[in-house]
This record gives C-alpha cells, sequence and structure tokens, in this order.
C-alpha cells in the first residue's frame, strides 16, 4: 500500500515541485494540497493521511506549529515540517513532530517521507528525547504535593475529588493547583486546564 500524503503550502512554485518529486516514487501518493488551515482541516476529515508535510510559514506566518496541534486532533498522520528557515524552531519538541526538512533540502523529499512513515527517521527520536528532557526541567520547579495533585487534575478530576483523595480541603487543592500553573507559564485563564493537558498527559511518567 502508498504511503498517503498530504501537503499544506500556500506557493504554486513549491506546490510544483513537490509534485513532481512524490510523482517520481512509486511508494508514495500524494492524495491531497491544503494552501491554508481551512482547506487542512477539511483534507483530513474526509480521508485518511499517513503522512502531512506541513509548510512552517503560510502567507508570511509562522502557522505551522498550530496547524500541527489540528493534525493531532483530526490525525494519527505523522507531520514533516518543510521550511526555508536555516535553524530547527524549539516549539517543535512539543508539538509531536516527526521529521524536518528545509526546502533547499528537496531532493531527499521522498525518502524523508518513507522514513517517517515507517518509525526510522533520526529526527523523531530527537524531538522525542528533547521533548522529555524540556518536560523534566520545567517539572522540576513543582513540590511533590503539586506533582500529586496535578496527575489526577490533567486526568479530569474535579478539585473535591482530589481533596478527598489527598486528605486535604478543597481550597488547598484550588490554591495548588494555581501555584501549578504560575510555576509552569500557563496564564489563559479559561483555556489553562486543556493546555495543561495538552503539553503534559504524555509525559506524566515524569511526574
Amino acid at each position: 500500500m502508498k504511503i498517503r500524503v498530504l501537503l499544506l503550502e500556500d506557493e504554486d512554485d513549491w506546490i510544483t515541485l513537490i509534485k513532481g518529486h512524490v510523482a517520481k516514487e512509486d511508494k508514495i501518493s500524494l492524495v491531497g494540497v491544503a494552501k491554508n488551515g481551512a482547506e487542512l482541516v477539511q483534507a483530513l476529515q474526509k480521508q485518511t493521511v499517513d503522512v502531512v508535510l506541513l509548510d512552517m510559514w503560510l502567507k508570511g506566518k509562522m502557522e505551522g506549529l498550530g496547524l500541527a496541534r489540528e493534525v493531532r486532533k483530526l490525525s494519527n498522520a505523522k507531520i514533516i515540517v518543510l521550511t526555508s528557515e536555516s535553524e530547527i524552531q524549539e516549539g517543535l519538541y512539543f508539538e509531536n513532530i516527526s521529521g524536518f526538512l528545509n526546502k533547499t533540502q528537496i531532493d531527499m523529499l521522498c525518502n524523508t517521507i518513507c522514513c517517517v512513515a515507517i518509525g526510522e527517521y533520526p529526527y523523531e527520536k530527537l524531538f522525542r528525547d528533547n521533548k522529555k528532557n524540556l518536560i523534566i526541567a520545567e517539572l522540576a520547579s513543582l513540590s511533590e504535593r503539586e506533582r500529586s495533585v496535578m496527575r489526577p487534575w490533567i486526568k479530569g478530576k474535579t478539585m473535591v475529588q482530589i481533596g478527598i483523595a489527598e486528605g486535604v480541603s478543597e481550597n488547598t487543592i484550588k490554591h495548588q493547583i494555581s501555584s501549578i500553573y504560575k510555576k509552569l507559564g500557563i496564564k489563559e485563564r479559561h483555556k489553562r486546564r486543556e493546555q495543561l493537558k495538552e503539553r503534559y498527559q504524555d509525559m506524566l511518567e515524569y511526574l
């Protein structure tokens, strides 16, 4: 079965170039091209995709990392970031990116897609290891009590339930959760729990 690839790219020249490279590889099928986030979401809702080629910059704005989150919500596809920037963005560590390819290395595109699809691309482990190290460093700021509160809070328990399990009042749990948000730099009031979950739920073993 061919590797089903969806491309997010807003520049026609790059779309043509990438299509040309993919067409040469029998193992890969380009199943769609999206030029913006809305088209990307629509394409992922309509079909199963193995790999998403995600341009980091759209219309002069670095939207790639935000759209990587949308990909994760809608699909199990692996993500390869395409960019003309020379450096790897630190944010890639937190978005479950599987590969990174500078557009000057476009000749390596098909090989990169194939390696990522079967889990043999070295950046995948690099990103995962760096994410783990960064998470461990961030969580080191929490007290032992805060760590024990954060686990059930991320898993959806209420403050009352956590307080009963910890043998303390709901108000105490509320203060501890506020301290967790402050120490981890999570500020957006109405979405703090969602941000905490999105960033740390797959790293609870390090708490």
